[in-house]
């Protein structure tokens, strides 16, 4: 997104949404909201709790974790940059939308993942690759998003933690992409399986439009 790493904080930014409205599995339809018009994509991998956490450590934080999963942290970016709020970037109409956390295609059991932190994260949009990075680029890796959530929040089982994205998401772009009813996005994370999404119009119909740099067609 063009941030500089000296920049961030010193520990992860987060945001909650909602799971029952939000969740959806892979080959769902997702519509575009009808107030926004800057639909981007986010390949990510999900980490699913499996034991209640409450100040964990980093290092005690892999026997909380249940398995990992494929998500598609699907954003509204019609809210960021000079468009934000006075108080800053309002993620519940970014990040809340029916249907926009695509997570699929299963749940692979943690102990069938050897090193999460070298996992490959891809994603296509109609076709083309638009993200090819690496768990082991994170900013704040796996167990240090668990330590510092579980000092806020107790983490339950079945709490799923979306871990953030690499480069390449429509926003960053310049000039920038974002997604149309029609498109079709894929996110494909290895070892764990891939997410596919058609974005639709508010009638359920996917027009023949598709992504085009900076704005929709």
């Amino acid at each position: 997104m063009g941030f500089s790493l000296d920049a961030l904080s010193a520990y992860p930014y987060s945001f909650l949404a909602p799971p029952t409205t939000t969740l959806v599995g892979t080959g769902q339809r997702v519509a575009v909201p009808a107030i926004a018009e800057r639909i981007d994509w986010e390949a990510e991998v999900a980490v699913v709790i499996g034991r209640p956490a409450r100040n964990v450590q980093a290092a005690d934080a892999p026997g909380h974790v249940a398995g990992f999963a494929v998500l598609n942290d699907l954003s509204a970016r019609d809210w960021s940059g000079p468009n934000a709020p006075a108080v800053g970037i309002d993620w519940v109409m970014t990040k809340a939308h029916d249907g926009f956390k695509p997570m699929a295609p299963f749940v692979t059991p943690a102990r069938f993942v050897a090193a999460p932190e070298k996992l490959w994260v891809r994603s296509w949009v109609n076709g083309r690759l638009k993200q090819d990075g690496s768990t082991s680029d994170m900013v704040f890796g796996f167990w240090q998003i668990i330590e510092h959530l579980s000092r806020i929040m107790t983490l339950e089982p079945g709490d799923v933690i979306a871990t953030g994205t690499p480069a390449g998401v429509g926003h960053g772009r310049r000039p920038p992409e974002y997604l149309a009813a029609g498109d079709h996005v894929a996110v494909e994370v290895e070892s764990l399986g891939r997410v596919e999404t058609t974005l639709v119009g508010q009638d359920g119909a996917a027009s023949a439009a598709s992504a085009v740099p900076g704005g929709l067609a």
